[in-house]
């Protein structure tokens, strides 16, 4: 984690959901990432957004940026 990235109670709840499920470290921090970029694009909190906002994400994540279809997934997975 930067020392500028600031950690709200959803990343601290999401970061022992994923210790307790024994997710790796490696894990752990692309989850997290996937999660703050998401926020990013839409420039809210995850917790603002709703489902068509997913499938927004998603439907950009395939059409525009291109992902692999693994990253895909595991995007899928995370925002789930």
């Amino acid at each position: 984690m930067t020392a500028s990235r600031k950690t709200t109670p959803l990343r601290k709840n999401m970061r022992t959901d994923l210790r307790i499920s024994n997710y790796s470290p490696h894990t752990e921090h692309v989850y997290l990432q996937q999660v703050a970029w998401y926020a990013q694009y839409f420039k809210r909190s995850p917790l603002e957004l709703g489902l068509d906002r997913v499938r927004h994400y998603l439907q950009y994540l395939r059409e525009e940026k291109k992902v692999s279809l693994a990253y895909f997934r595991q995007t899928v997975i995370v925002l789930s």
